[in-house]
């Protein structure tokens, strides 16, 4: 007999051997008796959310400094086209100096002997972010630069490697960690 058959009021179905067992799990399931969650199963779920919780936070740490990496090395090779373009305006030569271990630069007119015009600070935008060599890029008043490498890295040692033309124009190329 299939357990889908309707049986006279009064009459109970035969219980079959172990089928007693089925039949009270199946009552508990279907709102036989109020249900919840055990205490194992709480402290399995929020141990799990943890685990989680704390490789996300390890990836978003990660992704901040490269992304300050990135936006330390966008800044530089703004500037690089900046003082291209007022050295060739204004028909004035200009230099941009890096010092390594340093997250400043400095920009002097009309060569990198002579005072400063104006320093920018790497760490104004990222933390962490700092040139890796000491390297002077001179631009002519004719739109002509000194082919130059300007390597930055981050606190994770990514690196943001800006390679300049001899027109002055500025590439990155990026190798994170």
């Amino acid at each position: 007999m299939s357990a889908a058959m309707a049986w006279p009021e009064g009459v109970e179905p035969p219980i079959l051997k172990g089928q007693s067992v089925l039949m009270d799990e199946a009552e508990n399931m279907s709102g036989g008796e109020p249900g919840g969650f055990t205490l194992i199963e709480l402290l399995i779920v929020i141990s799990v959310l943890g685990i989680l919780a704390g490789m996300m936070a390890f990836a978003w740490q990660q992704f901040v400094h490269n992304t300050n990496l990135k936006t330390a090395a966008a800044a530089v090779m703004s500037d690089i086209t900046l003082y291209r373009q007022r050295a060739v305006a204004e028909g004035v030569a200009y230099c941009i100096q890096f010092t390594a271990g340093s997250p400043v630069y400095t920009i002097h007119t009309p060569s990198c002997g002579d005072a400063a015009e104006s320093q920018r600070d790497l760490g104004e935008i990222g933390r962490g972010v700092v040139v890796s060599d000491t390297v002077a890029i001179n631009f002519r008043a004719r739109g002509t630069a000194d082919r130059r490498t300007i390597e930055l890295v981050n606190s994770r040692g990514s690196e943001a490697v800006i390679r300049t033309s001899i027109t002055g124009i500025p590439h990155a190329t990026h190798t994170r960690q």
